[in-house]
């Protein structure tokens, strides 16, 4: 994909321009740019809101060790909204939309278990590396520096594609961020 610089006067900035598929000239961030509108985030408490706020995307990396493992949880309020159940899945295959793997579930937001009908051994490396991660993030936040937490793209709450850089910076797009702002 071949980039080009334009200049625009009126904002006296530079746009990244380049041609796609087609070889037709279009503007803003190619595909192949996308991975800068993921974003890191580094508070404990942000980063535990995020994973509870109902279809959450997120990758976790290791900068020691150069691993990294993405999950996906979702939100599933039973007994008539009285209790929360989340369901955890990692991402196991080359399609980042259809190939998760369930491997267990947290219940009440204070407890993960493995499933019996995960496919995934407790032992894994993914296995571990989540239960580390939840363990720190509700008992142990002062250890969460040692490791990166990426959103992806996507609304931890609603799962809509964010655009908006706010948006993107903090995980929720604009509407859901009222809405988490209200304790909802």
């Amino acid at each position: 994909m071949k980039h080009l610089k334009l200049y625009e006067n009126f904002l006296d900035e530079d746009v990244d321009v380049y041609r796609n598929e087609d070889n037709e000239i279009e503007s803003g961030p190619s595909p192949d740019l996308t991975s800068r509108f993921r974003g890191i985030i580094k508070d404990p408490k942000a980063a535990l809101d995020y994973m509870f706020a109902g279809k959450s995307i997120f990758t976790i990396a290791n900068p020691a060790t150069h691993t990294r493992f993405t999950y996906r949880v979702f939100k599933k309020e039973v007994d008539n909204k009285t209790r929360t159940l989340y369901f955890v899945s990692i991402l196991s295959g080359p399609d980042n939309v259809k190939n998760y793997s369930f491997i267990g579930t947290i219940f009440d937001g204070n407890h993960f278990r493995l499933s019996a009908k995960s496919k995934i051994n407790a032992d894994s490396p993914s296995v571990l590396a989540f239960e580390w991660l939840f363990r720190t993030l509700i008992g142990r936040p002062d250890r969460f520096n040692k490791v990166e937490f990426w959103h992806e793209e996507y609304c931890g709450r609603c799962g809509r594609r964010l655009t908006v850089p706010t948006s993107i910076e903090s995980g929720y797009g604009p509407e859901c961020i009222k809405i988490i702002a209200r304790g909802r």
